[in-house]
């Protein structure tokens, strides 16, 4: 029992770890979203890890993470943010490492912080790592690729399509013609 009564949750499962990202919805609660972490993977279950994830600690101290991802074999947690500014909503990913519980930026990123102009209207998100590729999918909307060591933005698509788990996107041009991303 959190002792909160009206919570938010997103999570993740990857190589017997589970991620849990919560937030209380209430007005006059703090806010601040906790990270629930858990090893599952051993004969044994490990304890449990919370890290309480202040919004001044995720720049720009602002919107508490809203979407959550794991790459275990990276020591990778990607958080997601997203705000509503004067200039277009924003969407920002966050990477931080596992072992930190996500306190701690990935010393593997060269911008720790993925911004770009979030124009999908869906509530639903997902994102997935694939080796060195971050896919932020806003469910029949928007397709955004960075590679996440460093901060290239790879693609912006609202079609797209996925072949096998090497995540080969290719992004339909407006005339009609169908591009690979390289790597």
């Amino acid at each position: 029992d959190w002792g909160i009564d009206n919570l938010e949750t997103a999570s993740d499962f990857l190589d017997g770890i589970y991620v849990r990202l919560f937030w209380p919805l209430n007005p006059g609660d703090e806010q601040v979203a906790y990270l629930h972490i858990q090893d599952v993977s051993e004969d044994c279950i490990a304890p449990t890890k919370i890290t309480a994830l202040d919004p001044e600690e995720l720049p720009p101290n602002g919107p508490l993470p809203i979407e959550v991802c794991v790459a275990p074999s990276q020591d990778l947690v990607v958080l997601f943010t997203s705000d509503a500014d004067p200039q277009g909503p924003w969407g920002r990913l966050h990477l931080r490492t596992l072992s930190s519980g996500g306190a701690l930026c990935h010393p593997g990123a060269k911008e720790p912080d993925l911004e770009f102009l979030n124009e999908g209207e869906s509530e639903e998100r997902h994102i997935s790592v694939v080796g060195d590729i971050v896919a932020m999918l806003c469910v029949a909307d928007q397709l955004q690729v960075f590679r996440w060591t460093t901060g290239e933005h790879l693609l912006v698509s609202t079609v797209f399509l996925f072949l096998q788990q090497d995540l080969k996107c290719m992004n339909s041009a407006r005339n009609g013609t169908v591009s690979p991303i390289h790597r």
